[in-house]
């Protein structure tokens, strides 16, 4: 486990310190987990541990092989495509409510979004904890689109567990440096077709924001084919 800190918890912390350093590639696609090395590292016995990987396993991070042991899940391109495909079209009927409806304030807190990401950018840290802070507010941009039209609880519907499309962002910031500021580049173009109430350009920049990772991510599989399936 090499450079983990050792952590002590139950099984619900032991759980999401795993997802987190599944997601943020510290644990790779393909890789081995030993419970009795987790167990070691949190100063727990096996028993969390196991109940962790148990729910990890159902939410599709890793899994189980009888007589050979846990492994992280590879990072599956359809899944991928599927993600966007669902995003796409429900995006397209959240712009369409809340386009007529936007107000100065919301626009004023996209802006502060947009303003945080770009700082982001201009530190240009490639540290772990700045691609996840970046990703954090790139989220709450898309977020707060959905929480104008009143369905931000279909935000949390949509993104529940779709853990490749997830590690495939991560993945993306974590080892394109061009990527983060193309991204906010059409967040920016986002920003503009809303203020000008443009639904059509709207819809078409969004398209375009959201298979544009999908296209960098084939260029990108070939520094990492093993991660990918």
């Amino acid at each position: 486990m090499g450079d983990i800190e050792e952590k002590k918890g139950n099984s619900d912390e032991i759980y999401e310190y795993i997802r987190q350093a599944i997601i943020s590639f510290e644990f790779c696609p393909g890789q081995q987990l030993r419970e009795n090395e987790l167990a070691d590292c949190f100063g727990v016995s096996r028993t969390p541990v196991r109940a962790a990987l148990q729910k990890l396993a159902s939410d599709g991070l890793i899994y189980i092989k009888p007589k050979s042991g846990n492994f992280v899940t590879k990072i599956n391109i359809q899944n991928i495509y599927n993600t966007i495909y669902i995003r796409n079209s429900v995006d397209r009927s959240i712009f369409e409510d809340m386009i007529q409806v936007l107000k100065e304030i919301d626009f004023q807190k996209l802006s502060i979004n947009l303003a945080k990401q770009k700082i982001i950018l201009s530190k240009k840290d490639q540290s772990l904890q700045s691609k996840l802070e970046f990703m954090f507010y790139d989220d709450s941009f898309h977020r707060d689109l959905y929480a104008v039209a009143g369905k931000e609880e279909i935000w949390d519907i949509v993104m529940k567990n779709q853990y490749d499309y997830i590690r495939q962002r991560m993945f993306l910031n974590r080892y394109n440096l061009t990527h983060m500021g193309e991204s906010v580049k059409q967040h920016d173009q986002i920003f503009a077709m809303l203020k000008e109430r443009n639904l059509e350009k709207l819809i078409l920049c969004n398209r375009e924001h959201l298979y544009t990772g999908v296209s960098e991510a084939y260029d990108f599989v070939k520094m990492a084919p093993d991660y990918f399936e």
